[in-house]
């Protein structure tokens, strides 16, 4: 991926080592710069998690969580960082940016965006779900240190009282950590007959990273194993 950037001061060439990025991986950042009017003194080059509902409203520094940065030294400038396991990924509120600009004032720095997406180990849990379970993903969103996955359920008759299914998943320490939050309707029987209320189900599930891999490829059977005990 690469983009170019000029003005009257400077002009940035910023490429960087792949088209998109997951949870996780590493991010290779290459600055080409050629300096009309100023020194490279006032240049730095950052990567960082923006929040775009943030810079949106309030357009200052506090939009920017700074993962890494190198100031400009000569016309061309590396920096090289590794996305952690529960990085955030692209959900249209964050995103992950490389800037070129000043330090103090990064809402005024050239920006080249990069997608990120979950973690593959998160990716293959999901297709798991929506393969044996018939799952369906509607939303992914960050939420804190976790991704919150939104999914709808097949109208059977079997899980035809469950009215939503949350699952906040995470990769990290070598584990997959999944909270499944299950709204479901209840029938209770009072004294002046049948109440239907709805009551929240929650479910801690954690693979370890040696049980999800079976023979060089992701052990969907654990998955499906641990998922229908908790349906039933």
């Amino acid at each position: 991926m690469k983009g170019v950037f000029s003005s009257q001061s400077a002009k940035h060439e910023i490429e960087v080592k792949g088209e998109s990025w997951r949870q996780g991986d590493l991010v290779n950042i290459t600055v080409t710069t050629e300096l009309k009017e100023s020194s490279y003194d006032k240049w730095h080059v950052v990567l960082a998690y923006v929040d775009l509902k943030k810079l949106k409203k309030n357009n200052d520094n506090s939009a920017f969580s700074v993962l890494g940065q190198s100031s400009l030294q000569d016309p061309e400038t590396k920096l090289n960082l590794k996305l952690s396991d529960n990085a955030p990924i692209s959900d249209g509120q964050w995103t992950l940016m490389v800037l070129c600009g000043e330090i103090e004032n990064l809402p005024k720095a050239v920006r080249l965006e990069l997608n990120v997406s979950h973690h593959l180990m998160l990716e293959d849990y999901i297709k798991t779900l929506e393969l044996f379970h018939r799952f369906q993903l509607k939303t992914l969103k960050n939420k804190k240190d976790v991704l919150d996955a939104k999914f709808t359920l097949p109208k059977t008759r079997e899980l035809g009282a469950i009215e939503q299914l949350n699952i906040l998943m995470s990769y990290k320490e070598n584990s997959l950590h999944s909270k499944c939050i299950f709204k479901v309707k209840k029938l209770e029987y009072t004294g002046t007959g049948v109440e239907v209320t709805v009551k929240i189900i929650e479910e801690d599930l954690v693979y370890s990273a040696d049980s999800l891999i079976a023979y060089g490829s992701f052990n969907q059977e654990i998955v499906k194993t641990k998922m229908s005990k908790v349906l039933d």
